[in-house]
């Protein structure tokens, strides 16, 4: 049995038992859960973010820290300190990947999904909220998030190798990563990385194997993700002409 420590925002509604419970956290308890190596039972504690570095100080030598929150303390001892340091300096981590690597930076909205293994990078389909595109396929939405984005070639390149790189230089331990960006006609803009499946990431729950969720606990546990492939038939979303 595996000790894990959830860290969520403070303010965030799943610590209050009489409030719904947050979508991403209830998909990463079904993904920890439905787990057959490692099944934890009732070892899964959601805790607030300030309150993490004491339990995590007396929790044992096994146990995982899964923070969905980048309001960690600096000195959290764990095995994504750093890169979530790096993700937590929004403006610095902007101007790295401009001087680095020549890119654009500012605010965007689309997110990609980098599943990060000891093997290399795979990259799942893009996602978008749902009033940015326009919907093909019978099946309509009923989150605020699609995936997949309907992408070209140039386009998915572009991304692959940004995400590739950022993630290479900034040496990321195996994790679910989320590069969010904006895509122009002919420009890709650096927004953030964030070390862990955002909201967003729910877009993937019953429409990607293995979901985002799934991915992420496979990672922190130190074990492979041979591939993420979305299902089929499937709606997708192409950005709206004033987005590209």
């Amino acid at each position: 049995m595996v000790t894990v420590l959830i860290a969520v925002d403070d303010g965030d509604r799943s610590l209050n038992r009489t409030a719904e419970i947050d979508q991403r956290l209830m998909a990463l308890q079904k993904a920890i859960a439905a787990d057959p190596v490692t099944s934890t039972g009732d070892s899964v504690t959601c805790l607030a973010a300030s309150q993490v570095g004491q339990a995590w100080q007396d929790a044992d030598p096994d146990a995982i820290l899964c923070p969905l929150t980048l309001d960690v303390s600096a000195d959290l001892d764990f095995p994504g300190q750093s890169i979530y340091a790096r993700c937590r300096d929004v403006d610095g981590l902007r101007r790295w990947v401009a001087d680095t690597w020549g890119h654009s930076t500012g605010t965007g909205t689309i997110q990609v999904p980098i599943v990060w293994t000891a093997r290399g990078p795979l990259y799942a389909e893009a996602i978008a909220p749902v009033h940015e595109v326009d919907i093909q396929g019978s099946d309509r939405p009923t989150m605020p998030y699609l995936q997949p984005l309907h992408l070209s070639d140039r386009q998915r390149q572009s991304l692959y190798r940004l995400g590739g790189n950022l993630l290479r230089s900034l040496s990321a331990p195996p994790a679910v990563y989320m590069l969010q960006v904006a895509i122009l006609a002919d420009d890709l803009v650096f927004d953030r990385l964030w070390p862990f499946p955002t909201e967003a990431a729910i877009a993937s729950v019953g429409c990607q194997t293995p979901d985002l969720f799934t991915a992420h606990w496979r990672s922190l546990t130190q074990r492979s993700v041979v591939d993420v492939a979305i299902a089929t038939p499937v709606t997708y979303g192409v950005l709206k002409a004033a987005s590209v």
